[in-house]
């Protein structure tokens, strides 16, 4: 069994190397390891030397370490005065964040009927459903970020103030195009998303799709409305938006329609497809090869963005998640020349930050049956500084993996903690979500805003989330050194 250290460096965890593969993936060279750019080829061309250094083997069925996953680029620029909401022009990353999942020239919608759907939810475990009383094939739909008991503080109502996956975006939108409609509008306030609207109105980002060689012209827009243009559109109805929001909470809304033909956009759309890249490696066990631990941490970040200034900038990502991927490669450097019963497979996905991309396409065209992975740890921003007495458990009480965590915490003389930032569902936001919904037993490792709260303010998903030689990484140390003991345990 491992000697666990809180915060003295292990023989096989040495700063110097985790320092070496932060700083290079968050150089300005690698211009925020963007998928489908120069810098994504400089991350794909480190990593693949790295995983062949620790001699890493290529996935069953495979000969190699990197797999094409198939991704395009939409820039959606609306025309002048191209956006029409009732008698209202909205300005695109002001008013609405615009994001099209069509790869036509011309986004082009005309008088198109709009519902408010108050939460856009539907679930039977918590008798609710939000389309119970409306038909919304070929509308747009608008929808609360979020869901109920985060609004209401009634801890009996969904999760409380604890956000489950009905309050995630990705969700709104999912159900959305269930439902049948057309595009879907997410209303975006600070507290409720759990970040910044600068986070989702950005100039020149673009937004990035599976490209699966179909058309997804059946839901081709969706995106955010800031909630002050929120506020405006109801008052066009004679409505009030918090009052509304207040009725949303509760089982049984009737849905409100704007004014018929409410909506119209026409936009450009510029596409450029590409292929983007997976990195998987493995050492191959030795009794029960064909059984896996999988270990992962997304390589992107957001790349190079135009601001409001007109000027280019640069997100390197060395927290999110240059520091994920470094303690991924520890982890392999640690087991390197281990016998290992089951295998233990590591995962570089590509497109997190576009919506876990490359996870979701790790599941449709993995070698590896789902049935044959046997755990999942997921490093997602790493505590760069001193030691915890608390680590922060991700997760249902019932997934088999968290008892595991708890067991091996206590060895070291911590507690497992839930979320205390539970209301920004951290949870659904990373790789191993995906699995999750596949019933694979999964453990996320974040510490955003929990060692340095300062972090989640002016550091997370901005340019100052740069390489910091003064960082300790006792901490990071720490917590390699419990799940290296959680991952042994599995194997």
């Amino acid at each position: 069994m491992i000697t666990l250290a809180s915060s003295s460096s292990h023989a096989n965890f040495e700063k110097g190397r985790i320092r070496r593969h932060i700083q290079t993936l968050a150089s300005k060279e690698y211009e925020g390891r963007a998928p489908l750019s120069p810098g994504e080829q400089k991350t794909i061309a480190y990593l693949t030397s790295e995983y062949r250094s620790l001699g890493l083997k290529p996935l069953p069925g495979t000969n190699q370490f990197d797999a094409d996953v198939p991704i395009c680029t939409v820039k959606t620029k609306a025309k002048a005065n191209g956006i029409r909401f009732g008698n209202a022009t909205l300005v695109p990353n002001v008013d609405m964040a615009l994001q099209s999942n069509s790869k036509k020239p011309n986004l082009a919608l005309q008088n198109v009927d709009v519902v408010f759907v108050g939460y856009g939810i539907v679930s039977e475990k918590w008798n609710w459903n939000d389309y119970a009383n409306v038909d919304v094939k070929g509308k747009i739909v608008v929808t609360l970020v979020n869901d109920p008991g985060f609004a209401t503080g009634d801890s009996s109502l969904f999760n409380g103030k604890d956000m489950t996956y009905f309050g995630r975006w990705t969700y709104k939108f999912e159900e959305a195009k269930r439902q049948g409609a057309i595009g879907a509008f997410v209303i975006h306030e600070d507290a409720a998303a759990g970040y910044g609207w600068d986070v989702v109105s950005t100039r020149d980002d673009g937004h990035a799709i599976l490209d699966e060689g179909k058309e997804t012209d059946s839901f081709p827009l969706q995106g955010w409305l800031h909630a002050n243009a929120a506020r405006k559109l109801f008052a066009q109805l004679g409505l009030d938006f918090e009052i509304e929001k207040r009725k949303a909470a509760s089982r049984g809304y009737i849905p409100v329609k704007f004014h018929k033909g409410a909506f119209s956009i026409n936009a450009d759309n510029s596409v450029t497809c590409g292929k983007s890249k997976n990195l998987c490696g493995m050492i191959e066990g030795k009794t029960n090869p064909h059984e896996f631990i999988l270990i992962s941490a997304h390589w992107d970040h957001l790349g190079k963005k135009v601001g409001a200034d007109n000027q280019t900038h640069v997100f390197p990502g060395a927290i999110d998640n240059a520091s994920g991927v470094a303690a991924m490669l520890e982890i392999a450097n640690y087991f390197k020349n281990k016998d290992l019963k089951r295998s233990l497979a590591f995962c570089s996905f590509t497109a997190e930050e576009q919506g876990l991309l490359g996870a979701h396409h790790f599941l449709q065209s993995t070698p590896m049956p789902l049935k044959q992975i046997h755990g999942m740890i997921n490093f997602d921003c790493m505590n760069m500084g001193e030691p915890n007495k608390e680590i922060v458990g991700y997760g249902d009480s019932d997934n088999p993996l968290m008892a595991l965590l708890t067991e091996k915490a206590k060895q070291q003389g911590r507690r497992v903690i839930s979320d205390p930032n539970g209301e920004k569902g951290y949870f659904f936001r990373s790789d191993h979500y995906p699995f999750v919904m596949r019933n694979v037993p999964a453990l996320l490792y974040m510490d955003i805003g929990f060692s340095d709260p300062d972090y989640l303010k002016n550091g997370y998903h901005k340019e100052s989330d740069v390489y910091k030689p003064s960082w300790t990484l006792n901490g990071f140390v720490q917590d390699l050194n419990l799940y290296a003991s959680i991952i042994e345990e599995l194997l």
